[in-house]
């Protein structure tokens, strides 16, 4: 009975030491200074959260040796917006850091009156990490 005990329970606390490293991995600090896109997409605001979702959605993103993207998870935000930030991440590059992990943190803003003739989505980047993409409220009568 002791050794099925200890064969069972060295495999098993390796696993949970491993997780554990892994999590604790994932949730560590990431400077600011350690990051730096390189190539970004640009991102309209998504169609069903344009006439009443506004906030701020933070996305982590792994990153190989060369600094390209090869997976993205929202860590907070609202549901109509961190499907298409996250999706949107992936298609971005950064240099290379230590952490092989970026965050980028999408600011999702409803302002003023569509104009016509003007998009009525824009996104702007704010190095080294931060976007906001603003779309107009109700289309202004000509």
């Amino acid at each position: 009975m002791k050794n099925f005990v200890r064969t069972l329970f060295f495999p098993i606390a390796l696993l949970l030491i491993i997780t554990s490293y892994a999590q604790a991995q994932d949730a560590r600090t990431i400077s600011d200074t350690n990051i730096e896109a390189v190539h970004i997409e640009d991102l309209s605001y998504p169609a069903l959260a344009s006439r009443f979702t506004q906030g701020v959605v933070v996305v982590r993103v792994k990153l190989d040796k060369e600094g390209k993207v090869v997976d993205a998870a929202a860590l907070s935000g609202s549901t109509l917006l961190t499907r298409a930030s996250a999706q949107n991440a992936k298609k971005w590059r950064f240099r290379p850091n230590s952490e092989s992990a970026a965050i980028v943190v999408y600011d999702f803003r409803i302002k003023g009156s569509c104009v016509p003739g003007h998009p009525s989505s824009q996104m702007i980047f704010y190095p080294p990490n931060f976007v906001t993409i603003t779309v107009c409220g109700l289309a202004t009568e000509p």
